[in-house]
């Protein structure tokens, strides 16, 4: 969301960004629909949700927020190790460890802004549609060992 819809990618505003403000939200000024950059992220959930039940379960979104167990394959390859952005430094140090690689200062290790603000974004998503998206996103929950009841736990 933050990285397409919330940032200077011109062709995702215009593709998706103005499709989302005309379909989710009232009255969008002119410079919303023609410019499609100022989506909110519940706008962006709504749409999410349409087109995952319109998708009969093969969720035909954008590369960028299609289910990742349909992108990468995950069954079909052995992974050694899986890191998260959400826990990218202490995931990256466990790397490093496992290849006795000890000089962390050669390479560039920050965390992700994704892990800093997902409470506050999901804070503004009513629990219903929470447990919508979880519907589309059920096998990367599993997958990646997240739990839906820490999204709810923060939500109104």
């Amino acid at each position: 969301y933050l990285d397409r819809l919330r940032s200077n990618y011109t062709a995702f505003n215009q593709e998706y960004g103005v499709e989302i403000i005309r379909s989710f939200r009232k009255n969008p000024s002119p410079r919303s629909l023609s410019e499609g950059d100022d989506v909110t992220f519940p706008e962006f959930v709504k749409y999410l949700i349409r087109e995952g039940k319109q998708g009969n379960g093969s969720w035909d979104f954008n590369r960028h927020w299609k289910p990742y167990y349909q992108r990468c394959t995950p069954c079909a390859v052995h992974y050694d190790f899986i890191a998260k952005f959400d826990t990218y430094e202490k995931d990256f140090r466990i790397l490093l460890n496992k290849f006795n690689h000890t000089k962390t200062n050669t390479f560039n290790v920050r965390a992700s802004k994704g892990s800093i603000f997902y409470k506050d974004y999901f804070a503004k998503i009513p629990k219903h549609n929470i447990i919508e998206l979880e519907k589309i996103y059920h096998i990367d929950f599993e997958l990646f060992g997240y739990n839906i009841t820490d999204i709810l736990n923060g939500v109104k």
